[in-house]
């Protein structure tokens, strides 16, 4: 990429960013004032992520997608915010979190090591992973491509299938547009990997406001909450490109303000509570049963303190609101385009079709329920408790026994009051909470995925589970909070132990990369130190020549960054890991590629390789539409007549799981009259004739 391309980029994102994050700064002060500290902070990422997945989202509902509409978009939503906000009122008093049970020296430091040593790994990783291609199967086969495909066409009225028999286009995709928020203004996806990054940390943060909000001790919670986010599921993902952190964070920040909304009764939390989870429940399917959870929960918590019918059901519906401002597009889109709000699966309910749907696919033939095994325990004991034993480990056992003893503790304390509200009924609506989470899991099609009894890949889908570990880590830590000294701080050095476990079974991080990362964050707290104690905590410290000289530089600098990252980046490619990539690489952008046969489970997905390294190849799937699925053509003449009417230039084949050069496939490729022109054991590319 050019430097005028990469400084054209720049221009485009930088701006954009400005725009939404002055916004969400109008917002905060106009209408979320009394929120201070940790929770305002929260709030402001809420607000931010919003505007960022809004400026983009809107221009693609109306068929425009492209950098300039993006950034008129975030000038538009600028200027409204501001005349919206300008006459509000300020609030004379700010609530942050509790003050909470105090720690001693040994629980902070202990919270200090764990905290220290999740963020020196994650960080380690992503330092040597910044250059490294995408290689998740789900990344590099259908999030990534499906930000391309909508780059390409504009608009999000559409339903790309990159796998036959298997309808991941209509995923929410809430967490791809804050993918493509750093691929569009660069056609590349070489900034991805650090936007997972940070809602990780976000994550993290909420779960730990949580506990305190509860009332656990801050130490405490922040022990356990590393050892919920350090486990193998959640924190691998984290820097594959994967937008489970999304819905991460943005769950437990909602949960957060629905707390804070039964404590102080505030409106606006509540509002925030569902502009939250709505975030959360449109960036992962599992996030919108995980919310399905938090509002069964809460609406009963509700009546149970007696607040009434009415105002429950009123809260509800403004929680509903939010909840469909928040990621009811997806929803939306599905159901104009497929059908089905949902996942494109036929919905009978009493013989009578709700939803049509697509029959006999990779759901029908792999995607079993760990509820579907429960009267078989030779399946469980076999597979199911093995892979979840192996993916959670020391963490989930301690967190797990924490939920149960804080659920007991504070059903305890209610025995005589149940119907009082007392802080006690959101320890235990919290626990409920994570209970309910862990029983949709097992009943979701896929928590058991494999053939019929013999559910071998149980772990492919574990990370479904990461709210519950999360959440379950605040009810953990209240719990832990009110256990004596000696057993408080045994469970939190087994929190820490936890910790080590985790980040010894989970990728290998060069020592390199973790002391370059340290170093890096003293010096950064450095400078954070020495500007504090030469300027002084002035309200008016931005207006200070020295910090706009060093807001300058640091913008410099992380411009001049960036483009040596992109430049690493797409020079290390997919070009070196098959000589098909290779030849795409090599060929004009701009190429008709068709994607035939089914992909090896081994090396890198070839979608995302075949768009090409800008992104401007147009790759389509070989096969015929049923209802919202593709299915490959079972007749070599329909395949024939396929190919030709989509005028394509290449055909990418994938040989199988055991690959062969003489499959059905390739022989019908080879009947259209294109010619093999680079080959590996598992990919062959064909080109058309005179192409």
């Amino acid at each position: 990429m050019a430097l005028s391309e990469y400084l054209a980029g720049a221009a485009f994102f930088l701006p954009m960013v400005a725009a939404v994050a002055l916004g969400a700064l109008l917002v905060l002060r106009g209408w979320l004032d009394h929120l201070a500290g940790v929770p305002r902070a929260l709030a402001y990422a809420v607000v931010a992520t919003y505007g960022v997945i809004v400026v983009h989202v809107a221009p693609a509902m109306a068929g425009i997608l492209s950098r300039s509409a993006v950034l008129a978009c975030a000038a538009l939503g600028l200027a409204a915010t501001w005349a919206l906000s300008r006459n509000r009122p300020r609030v004379a008093e700010r609530h942050g979190l509790p003050p909470g049970p105090p720690s001693d020296r040994a629980s902070i430091a202990i919270a200090l090591t764990a905290v220290a040593m999740l963020a020196l790994y994650q960080l380690g990783r992503l330092r040597e992973l910044s250059v490294a291609p995408f290689n998740h199967i789900d990344v590099a086969g259908f999030h990534l491509p499906g930000v391309a495909r909508w780059i390409q066409s504009g608009s999000l009225w559409r339903v790309d299938q990159f796998y036959p028999r298997f309808a991941t286009g209509q995923y929410p995709h809430n967490g791809d547009f804050l993918n493509l928020s750093v691929v569009l203004p660069w056609e590349a996806v070489s900034f991805v990997r650090p936007v997972p990054v940070i809602f990780f940390a976000l994550a993290g943060v909420a779960a730990w406001a949580l506990a305190v909000e509860l009332g656990s001790p801050r130490a405490s919670a922040a022990v356990l909450v590393a050892a919920a986010l350090a486990v193998v599921p959640v924190a691998k993902y984290n820097l594959e490109g994967m937008p489970d952190a999304v819905t991460l964070a943005m769950l437990a920040t909602g949960v957060l303000f629905l707390v804070r909304h039964a404590r102080e009764q505030r409106r606006s939390d509540l509002l925030l509570a569902g502009l939250a989870l709505g975030v959360g429940m449109g960036s992962k399917w599992y996030g919108l049963t995980d919310t399905v959870a938090v509002l069964g929960v809460w609406t009963v918590l509700s009546l149970l303190v007696g607040r009434g019918a009415r105002a429950v059901a009123r809260d509800g519906a403004l929680l509903t609101g939010m909840l469909a401002l928040g990621g009811g597009i997806w929803l939306l889109r599905n159901l104009i385009e497929s059908g089905n709000p949902i996942y494109p699966k036929a919905v009978s309910l009493l013989g009578v079709t709700v939803f049509a749907g697509s029959r006999d696919d990779v759901i029908d033939e792999y995607g079993y329920a760990i509820a579907d095994y429960f009267g078989k325990p030779s399946v469980l004991e076999q597979y199911v408790w093995p892979g979840l034993r192996s993916e959670f480990g020391l963490s989930g056992l301690v967190i797990g026994l924490g939920v149960l003893l804080a659920i007991g503790i504070s059903a305890w304390s209610l025995r005589r009051a149940p119907r009082r509200p007392a802080a006690a009924h959101l320890v235990l609506g919290t626990g409920a909470i994570v209970l309910a989470v862990l029983g949709l899991y097992t009943i979701t099609p896929g928590s058991a995925y494999g053939l019929k009894g013999m559910p071998v890949d149980v772990v492919t889908n574990v990370r479904w589970l990461g709210p519950a570990l999360l959440l379950g880590a605040a009810v953990a830590a209240w719990a832990t909070g009110r256990l004596p000294p000696p057993a408080r701080i045994g469970v939190e050095l087994l929190g820490l132990v936890a910790v080590v476990q985790a980040v010894r079974h989970g990728p290998d991080v060069g020592v390199r990369a973790v002391v370059t990362v340290g170093v890096a964050l003293l010096a950064a707290a450095f400078v954070v130190i020495l500007v504090r104690r030469r300027l002084g905590a002035d309200p008016t410290l931005w207006r200070r020549p020295a910090v706009l000289a060093l807001g300058a530089a640091v913008l410099v600098g992380g411009v001049g960054v960036g483009r040596l990252q992109q430049e690493r980046f797409l020079d290390i490619g997919y070009a070196d890991l098959d000589p098909v990539f290779a030849r795409i690489q090599a060929s004009p952008s701009g190429q008709r590629i068709g994607l035939v046969g089914i992909k090896s489970r081994e090396g890198i997905n070839p979608v995302l390789p075949a768009f090409g390294p800008r992104l401007r190849n147009r790759v389509v799937l070989i096969g015929r539409r049923d209802r919202a699925s593709v299915v490959q053509y079972r007749s070599q003449a329909a395949f024939l007549d396929a190919v030709r009417r989509d005028d394509l230039d290449l055909l990418l084949v994938a040989r199988g799981v055991q690959p062969r050069p003489d499959t059905r496939d390739e022989r019908w490729v080879q009947a259209t009259g294109f010619r093999r022109v680079a080959e590996s054991s598992r990919l062959a590319l064909y080109a058309a004739p005179g192409r």
